[in-house]
Order: C-alpha cells, then structure tokens, then sequence
C-alpha cells in the first residue's frame, strides 16, 4: 500500500532526502549483484534460488570483512585464496579433464 506525502506528514526537505537515500540502497543493491554473480545462479528450484542468492551475500561480506580489517586489496585477497586453492589441485587432482580435441 502506497501512502502519499500528505498522509505521511512528510515536508518536502524530508522527502527529498528519502528519495536520495532510496538511491543510494538501490547503488547498494546492484553493485552487490555485480560483485556476487547473484544473476549466474543456474537453480530452477524456487527454494534453491534464495539460498543461493543468501550464500553468495554471506561469502561477500565475509571476504570485504576479511578485507577491510586487512588492510589489504581485493586482488590480494583473492591471491590469498586462488594459489593455495591451485596448488592443492596440482598436488591431488580431483578432476581428470579429457585431451582437447582440434
């Protein structure tokens, strides 16, 4: 249900800073989609989207809380991840990927 200004009492100084700080949720909200891939999720289950979508915002705040009291850049951040996580692979190969074929 939608109220207008009148009926929320609201003057035009209070409205305006409610559309700037609508705004800045909404910069909020895509940057987040951009950084978390939510759109790539592959799931058709309705109940397996949420999921996904609450996972990838977790993983995301856990890696910029990492960051942030780090001190470090995000490219940093994932080095810190990616070579240990190659360097395990190289050690044990779970997968076997098939010759390319030309």
């Amino acid at each position: 249900m939608r109220f207008s200004n009148q009926e929320l009492n609201l003057d035009e100084a209070q409205v305006q800073q409610k559309r700037k700080d609508a705004q800045k949720i909404e910069g909020y909200h895509r940057g987040l989609k951009q950084e978390c891939h939510i759109e790539r999720c592959q799931a058709r289950k309705a109940r397996k989207q949420p999921n996904h979508i609450m996972l990838a915002l977790r993983a995301f705040v856990g890696l910029e809380w990492k960051r942030y009291n780090g001190g470090i850049s995000r490219w940093a951040l994932m080095q810190d991840i990616i070579r240990p996580a190659v360097g395990a692979y190289l050690q044990q190969p779970r997968y076997i990927l098939g010759d390319p074929t030309a």
